[in-house]
């Protein structure tokens, strides 16, 4: 009998592995494949590398058409069998050229076979702890190794393997990918055993459906995986019936993944074996994904009048497969032939449906014990249409980039509502709903970006709220580190190709969502653009935390982000100056999306769409700005009038800065080469 359902709040993250085909006809079967199984949204695909380095090229060959023709992350494997040194490092070297951000290091099996003895080659590395350090020291890479649940089959003891993963993971490995196993408690007190060996990267279960029984047991032996008693009874008893055996094979891998999920393990590694059929089935019987066996829907199928709701009784938004690969590249190569448009104020556009506390509280939070009126983010879970209707309007009004309804997605910001639990859920929700709205108009003349919005949080790590204790703090670096990783995760598994920490008022606040960022990153093996806005709280010229435009450049310059500028309190007129400043020092685009005009005693903006367009009209003229838009008080009009004003204007050219020393702290400093 088929497991129940994963009920749709549980998160799971999967990988898969192919391997490099031999022929015309394996590589088609391939190809099918990954199509079929790319909307299952994979952190990462892999590709095999024979025993022996046998299949190097065609491995390369994979890798390389992964990249230049899906949105899938690739990861290589490699392995150190016969080969020196200098060969796998030029491998190496070669991968992070194309862009290949993960590799899966590998002893790997003796030309002559499994089962034979290994012999390191006389200048090679001596074994996979070995190759782990020598990609790390290339770096650039998130790091995948093996282990054994039921131990290698050249190990003496499982005790001895623990060891080598060890040696593995104090060389570098950021995560384990187990041989494929059966018994869920052996992999339970395995992990158990790892832990206790302090090791504490993530060990992902690798699972393989059955395609062939007789061959999984030949491979099994091979592997050193055990073949239980009850699974030969199992497909003993279907016979040779291919449909029996596929249903049985479906409610094993299904029945296995549904257990490790039941409990606590998120992360599963499939082997593939190139086909999608029982792959999918096995999605298909956990609720898990949408179905391969449907065509995607085409961008006008999204948003014409059979479109799927997106009203909280609806199922759940099947994100893009994984964020853009592409997308810094995307974008700057975009940002050297136009300036291009950040949308506008979400929270503005919420203003005008007037929602009472029913409203924010919608089904879901129906008797929740706290107000939730003001909560605009909680819309991502209890109104997901009307956000899902607002950035359509910006989209319209022309938008390049849409920033996610998360500003205050974070535990820390959350805590107010006594919704912090519920963080990661909705940076997750708003990210694909700004991925749904994106998909719907992308096309490769008009590349669409989402940009999962960061906010600086309600509290700050380097001032006091308490004027008579200066050392006091609310927040640690630490407290804010947690809380940006988890809302980062929940962006990038929503859909998100950008991070956009915006209006940056505390430099040491972005500091801690950066060092979040390269966590995640590293934890998921994907790597996001950043995009960073600070901004200046009055005329002073200062963010609040007393910092000039430069010096909170030198403050966040070294983490390379995409984007540097201002955004929110100050009206376009106040901040040209400040924008100048930023556009004359900062080696990379300038973003500049001000509020329309400084709030009026009601709170209420002032500044016209026509007005705004004129003054960021005269940046682009004078060649300041990459990326426009707008922030509080500003409308799909005010987005459309910016659009048009700067849309025959050359963009900024990015200088080339010498190599010096630069610090700061409230001011800037440079040291003279």
């Amino acid at each position: 009998m088929a497991p129940d359902p994963i009920p749709s709040n549980k998160q799971l993250a999967v990988s898969f592995e192919f391997f490099p085909p031999k022929t015309a006809a394996m590589e088609e079967t391939l190809w099918r494949s990954v199509e079929r199984l790319a909307p299952l949204a994979p952190d990462f695909v892999s590709v095999t590398y024979g025993a022996g380095g046998s299949t190097r090229q065609r491995t390369h060959a994979t890798i390389a058409r992964i990249l230049s023709e899906t949105a899938l992350a690739p990861a290589a494997h490699l392995t150190c069998v016969g080969a020196s040194r200098a060969e796998i490092d030029s491998i190496i070297r070669e991968y992070k050229k194309i862009g290949v951000q993960r590799i899966v290091a590998l002893r790997g099996d003796p030309p002559t076979g499994a089962g034979t003895r290994y012999e390191p080659h006389p200048d090679g590395y001596a074994g996979t702890p070995e190759l782990v350090a020598g990609i790390r020291e290339i770096g650039g890479f998130a790091i995948s190794v093996a282990t054994y649940p039921e131990k290698h089959p050249d190990s003496p003891s499982l005790d001895a393997d623990i060891e080598i993963l060890k040696r593995k993971v104090d060389a570098g490995a950021n995560e384990a990918i187990t041989q494929f196993f059966f018994d869920s408690d052996d992999f339970e007190a395995y992990v158990e055993k790892v832990r206790a060996a302090g090791i504490d990267v993530p060990i992902v279960p690798g699972i393989l459906p059955i395609h062939n029984f007789a061959q999984m047991v030949n491979f099994a032996g091979k592997a050193g995986a055990v073949v239980p008693a009850w699974l030969t009874d199992r497909f003993e008893s279907v016979g040779d019936d291919p449909n029996e055996h596929f249903r049985v094979a479906t409610d094993i891998a299904a029945g296995q993944v549904q257990d490790l999920i039941d409990r606590g393990f998120r992360r599963i590694h499939f082997y593939t074996l190139n086909r999608a059929a029982l792959v999918s089935s096995v999605f298909k019987t956990l609720g898990l994904g949408p179905s391969s066996d449907q065509p995607r829907p085409t961008p006008a199928e999204r948003t014409g009048p059979s479109a799927p709701s997106l009203s909280a009784s609806a199922e759940p938004i099947v994100p893009t497969p994984l964020p853009k690969r592409d997308a810094r590249a995307s974008l700057t190569a975009t940002a050297t032939d136009r300036i291009l448009i950040i949308d506008g104020a979400m929270g503005t556009m919420i203003q005008k449906h007037k929602l009472d506390e029913a409203a924010f509280r919608g089904q879901r939070f129906v008797d929740w014990p706290q107000d939730l009126r003001g909560n605009n983010d909680v819309l991502n879970l209890t109104q997901p249409d009307i956000i899902g209707g607002i950035h359509p309007e910006y989209l319209k009004a022309g938008a390049d980039i849409l920033s996610t309804n998360t500003f205050s997605s974070t535990r820390i910001a959350q805590a107010d509502y006594g919704l912090g639990d519920f963080a990661y859920e909705l940076n997750v929700a708003g990210a694909r709903i700004a991925r749904h709205a994106c998909d719907a108009v992308a096309a490769p003349d008009r590349p669409c970006f989402v940009a999962g919005a960061l906010g600086p949080t309600n509290k700050t790590a380097s001032m006091s709220a308490d004027v008579g204790n200066p050392g006091a703090r609310e927040v640690s670096f630490d407290d804010l580190r947690r809380a940006y990783a988890e809302a980062i995760r929940g962006l990038i598994d929503g859909g998100a190709d950008l991070l956009l920490f915006e209006t940056i008022t505390d430099t040491l606040n972005v500091k801690a969502g950066n060092f979040a960022a390269e966590e995640v990153f590293e934890e998921k093996g994907v790597k996001l653009p950043i995009m960073i806005s600070g901004t200046i709280t009055d005329r002073s010229g200062r963010t609040l935390s007393g910092q000039t435009p430069t010096a909170l450049w030198h403050s966040v310059r070294h983490t390379r982000p995409l984007t540097m500028g201002l955004n929110c309190s100050l009206g376009a007129e106040d901040m040209r100056s400040y924008i100048a400043e930023i556009a004359r020092e900062a080696d990379t685009l300038v973003l500049a999306y001000p509020n329309a005009g400084l709030p009026n005693e009601l709170g209420e903006y002032d500044e016209t769409p026509e007005h705004m367009a004129t003054t960021i009209g005269e940046f682009a003229k004078s060649g300041l700005v990459n990326i426009v838009g707008g922030c509080c008080g500003t409308t799909p009009e005010h987005i459309a009038a910016i659009a048009a004003a700067v849309k025959q204007q050359t963009p900024r050219a990015i200088p080339t800065k010498s190599q010096k020393l630069r610090l700061s702290g409230l001011e800037p400093f440079s040291a003279d080469a």
